[in-house]
């Protein structure tokens, strides 16, 4: 089970010990011309469109590694079931159910 807590306009989405968001920055970079999200100051900000629903969030690293999911633009979904798919997309792209410290090492070497 995924562990996740929301706090206002934001999202805190628990990592693994191992996690590293600048690893995982610098990899989404390596193509200039990725039109899916933009990547900014260390922050992630896409579209994640749930139920037909179209929410604009912005993801960085907080002190301890976690990530910190805020809505943008009025966009946070009202039921828990998409805010707990959002929970889940974000955590399958950032691969966070599987090995870190393998993903890691593949990440850094791929740059």
């Amino acid at each position: 089970m995924r562990s996740w807590e929301e706090h206002n306009n934001h999202i805190i989405i628990k990592t693994p010990e191992a996690f590293n968001f600048k690893v995982n920055l610098d990899y989404l970079q390596r193509d200039h011309n990725e039109c899916m999200f933009e990547i900014e100051n260390d922050r992630i900000t896409r579209v994640i469109e749930i139920s037909n629903v179209r929410t604009l969030v912005r993801i960085r690293a907080n002190e301890k590694e976690d990530l910190d999911v805020e809505f943008l633009a009025n966009t946070k979904p009202a039921l828990f079931e998409d805010k707990e798919s959002i929970v889940g997309y974000i955590c399958e792209w950032f691969d966070l159910d599987n090995n870190i410290i393998r993903r890691n090492e593949l990440c850094s070497k791929a740059i």
